[in-house]
């Protein structure tokens, strides 16, 4: 039995819903009821699913545990400090400082309360949150240490949920949905024999806020594909394209639907003259908050109407949901297309404190410990009741690409790597790109039979890494898998005791991203009084040129971006003989520019036309 190599996820249909049993520690799946309007109770159902998610994940901790296991937990740890985490309604006549796990919320009017499924109470809040305090947003789920006195919780201490490999969680279902490989179906070796087969078509290439209404947008895009086409010898296997796809947002009229019509038949009109990139790399489209219909999450799959039936001329291009679910064969990735930071920002417990917040590290570690795509309260972000699961990341998954406006980053925490990908259409971002490669392969050689000894102790039933190994002088993290093992037993399970040192094995390691930018920069002179004024009146106030501007004989296109300038005015502020910087997005138009100003370089009497070639072109891809 082999699976697709890529499973494109939808998750309205192909996420099975589980509930966690709490007497038995283990989740069950449940029938998937999902009314067009559901009563209130799904509301409760879905906020409690949410706690029993974060409370099984934090007694996977061995640091915590829960009130039943105190005595005989206590008694086994005496070398180690352990915490009981109290129910809320545990608080209520219950002296001396305690712990406990809830939501943040905002039920008693005029001041925030901890609530869980059976109790909510007041707390005071202390004066500052600590590390904590950055991002964290009402209707996060927290570990709160403090005393109940006089009918509120007085919080000292505040703490998110551990971050706990999914490796060490007992009693783990298959939440991510679609079809899974484990070690009774298939042997890793007989995995990364199918993949080899694939050579290095194993990137996934991410954008994000492609407006193809912008003409700007849309001719990077255009030198974008068009250079993935004719340069690149191995393309990507999938390029996402998240929304929003039209500048401003989308209205429900007839001259609104026709334009967004309009945008898609020309991007499938670009698709269609490439060829070669639409027979090895799938399209996939994930709508934005500003696409049609309601910011609503999960948001359903942009549909064939609007988008003027691209899906199906176009091969290839697949409307995909958000949130979007892959599997990349035993890999698991998220993308999701949402404003993150601001409304993280907007719902802050403490505004002063994430404003001056360390976006990267803040965002990673809201979004991983919360184990949601949306920590927020309802007035922040609608979600569809009855598909909140569609929504977890628990157990977290092999990587999270994000699609927020804000500046692009890339983090990693407890092994998890994390990316937002930036605009592609802002004009700061010069049109960002982020390549995913979902593993990286890595030989290393082990040497003794300590070495082994220490694989084996740290490999588990799926031969990925929940603790940290030293192999061949290189640390790999937990997650990491053991992809070749040399020996295989009955079963085909594999066996690496059985291999004679020293061995060399293929480690495959996590997630990692590499970002570029499509355009090209290029530096001309302003010569004189009469070149300033020139290039001061075709100039907008976006700094964008609207027309074809020649500065030392060299011709700059439209829309070419003035990048060393602050603004339009100081143009007629610059000496002569001064540099400017130009950023474009036209094809071919670094090697014109660059054969242009060679050519005026040289003395009159021996001035010849340079051939072009690629000597001369900068690249405008370095990702790949």
């Amino acid at each position: 039995f082999l699976p697709p190599k890529m499973q494109i996820l939808d998750v309205f249909t192909q996420v099975p819903l589980y509930a966690y049993n709490q007497h038995a520690n283990t989740y069950r799946e449940t029938a998937q009821d999902f009314p067009l309007f559901p009563d209130a109770a799904r509301r409760d159902w879905m906020f409690r699913e949410r706690y029993f998610a974060l409370w099984h994940r934090t007694l996977a901790d061995p640091r915590f545990i829960s009130p039943a296991e105190a005595n005989t937990r206590r008694a086994a740890a005496q070398n180690q400090e352990v915490f009981v985490v109290t129910p809320v309604d545990g608080l209520v006549g219950n002296p001396g400082g305690k712990l406990t796990l809830g939501r943040l919320s905002r039920i008693h009017e005029g001041c925030l309360s901890l609530e869980d499924p059976h109790r909510s109470v007041k707390v005071e809040l202390p004066a500052s949150g600590g590390a904590l305090s950055e991002l964290l947003a009402e209707g996060c789920f927290v570990l709160a240490y403090g005393v109940y006195h006089a009918e509120v919780f007085h919080i000292q201490d505040l703490r998110m949920p551990p971050l706990v490999r999914r490796e060490l969680i007992p009693n783990m279902p298959n939440l991510f949905g679609g079809e899974t490989v484990t070690g009774g179906q298939l042997a890793l070796s007989d995995l990364e024999a199918k993949e080899e087969g694939e050579g290095d078509h194993s990137t996934y290439l991410v954008l994000s806020d492609v407006h193809l209404d912008d003409p700007a947008a849309f001719q990077k895009l255009t030198v974008l594909l068009t250079r993935l086409e004719r340069d690149q010898p191995v393309l990507p296997r999938a390029i996402v394209m998240m929304g929003n796809f039209s500048k401003n947002p989308f209205v429900y009229s007839e001259a609104g639907i026709q334009s967004y019509r309009a945008s898609f038949t020309k991007l499938g009109n670009l698709l269609l003259n490439l060829p070669r990139l639409l027979k090895g790399t799938k399209i996939l489209t994930i709508p934005g908050p500003q696409d049609p219909g309601k910011d609503i999450m999960p948001k359903r799959p942009l549909s064939n109407e609007l988008t003027g039936g691209i899906a199906e001329q176009v091969p290839n291009v697949t409307h995909c949901t958000n949130p979007l679910r892959l599997r990349h064969f035993s890999r698991e990735l998220v993308f999701c297309r949402q404003d993150f930071l601001r409304k993280l920002r907007r719902s802050a417990v403490f505004p002063a404190a994430s404003a001056g917040a360390d976006v990267p590290t803040a965002v990673t570690r809201v979004l991983l410990e919360q184990g949601h795509l949306c920590p927020l309260p309802a007035q922040e972000q609608t979600v569809v009741w009855t598909h909140d699961h569609t929504l977890w990341l628990h157990p977290h998954p092999d990587a999270l690409v994000l699609g927020d406006p804000s500046d692009r980053f890339a983090a990693e925490f407890e092994g998890v790597p994390v990316c937002n990908v930036g605009s592609f259409s802002a004009v700061r971002s010069l049109g960002s790109v982020t390549a995913v490669e979902p593993f990286v392969k890595q030989l290393v050689t082990v040497g003794s039979k300590e070495e082994m000894d220490g694989l084996l102790a740290a490999l588990g039933d799926q031969y990925r890494l929940h603790k940290e190994v030293e192999l061949d002088g290189v640390t790999f993290a937990p997650g990491c898998e053991l992809l070749r093992e040399g020996a295989l037993v009955a079963g085909g399970r594999p066996d690496p005791s059985n291999l004679p040192l020293p061995a060399v094995l293929v480690m495959r390691t996590a997630a990692q991203f590499q970002e570029s930018v499509v355009s090209e920069t290029v530096t001309v002179t302003v010569r004189d009084r009469q070149e300033r004024e020139q290039l001061h009146r075709v100039l907008r106030d976006d700094l964008t040129t609207d027309e074809e501007v020649i500065l030392s004989g060299i011709g700059i296109p439209v829309e070419a971006q003035l990048q060393s300038v602050p603004n339009r005015d100081a143009v007629l502020a610059l000496a002569d003989g001064a540099a400017i910087t130009f950023v474009t997005w036209t094809p071919d138009v670094g090697e014109r520019i660059l054969d242009a100003a060679a050519r005026a370089a040289e003395p009159p009497q021996t001035k010849r036309p340079r051939a072009r070639g690629p000597a001369h072109a900068p690249a405008l891809v370095e990702a790949w």
